[in-house]
């Protein structure tokens, strides 16, 4: 976990579960390693409009260098390379996406998580889809431009947790995300109940047309893939 000081800021590890960290006097860099190689310029300027757009003077040094760490260093030829293979190396992967994520909405403003509802294996197949179509990018070039697509959507305050289904296919969910779901499925006229963000007989009915519609397994739950198609697919 990062340090920072002077304010207070959530840190959030998932649906439901998140820290409030309290007000620290010294302020550590956020990052301490120049990065190695030629980023691209267009995710460079967009994650650097992000960083010095709400976080402190210490988000970088002067030059506007900062660090990458362990795993954001190898390239997405590496990436792809172990995503398909039984290995915990993988998890490293997952553990640094994680670990970002967190550091990043704890200093981005106005943002409580940046995954509004993706799990980390949807956040990887994101990541396959832009290692495979650039596999001379690091890894840490693909997990910042997913950061720059994910900004737009982002739970920006705390939200409580919806929490649907039972055993292996329970999930949790952000109500404000839920509520986008409802949002979509009204304007596709598929739902006519209140938007609030609360899992209901006409939530999941709603959902369980649009999951027929979409030739989805017909679960009433919305599901990562369910979740994709309504919120993200064209």
């Amino acid at each position: 976990m990062y340090l920072t000081g002077d304010a207070l800021f959530f840190v959030v590890l998932g649906p439901g579960s998140f820290y409030t960290q309290k007000r620290f006097k010294k302020r550590p860099c956020l990052h301490a390693i120049q990065i190695e190689g030629i980023l691209d310029m267009k995710v460079f300027l967009l994650v650097m409009l992000l960083l010095f757009s709400s976080t402190s003077s210490h988000a970088a040094d002067k030059e506007g260098k900062f660090a990458v760490k362990g795993v954001g260093n190898s390239s997405c030829t590496n990436f792809l390379a172990l995503s398909e293979k039984a290995s915990l190396n993988k998890f490293l992967y997952a553990g640094w996406i994680n670990g970002y994520l967190t550091a990043q909405n704890q200093h981005l403003k106005t943002t409580f998580d940046l995954s509004s509802w993706e799990t980390i294996h949807t956040l990887g197949e994101y990541l396959k889809n832009y290692c495979e179509k650039n596999p001379k990018k690091s890894f840490y070039i693909a997990v910042a431009s997913m950061i720059t697509g994910l900004h737009k959507n982002r739970v920006q305050a705390f939200s409580p947790v919806e929490k649907i289904g039972v055993g292996a296919d329970a999930i949790s969910i952000y109500q404000v995300s839920l509520a986008r779901a409802q949002k979509k499925l009204k304007k596709l006229g598929l739902f006519q109940g209140e938007v609030n963000g609360k899992i209901n007989k006409q939530t999941s009915k709603a959902i369980k047309s649009f999951q027929r519609q979409r030739s989805l397994p017909e679960t009433g739950i919305p599901d990562q893939q369910t979740l994709h198609a309504l919120l993200v697919a064209k």
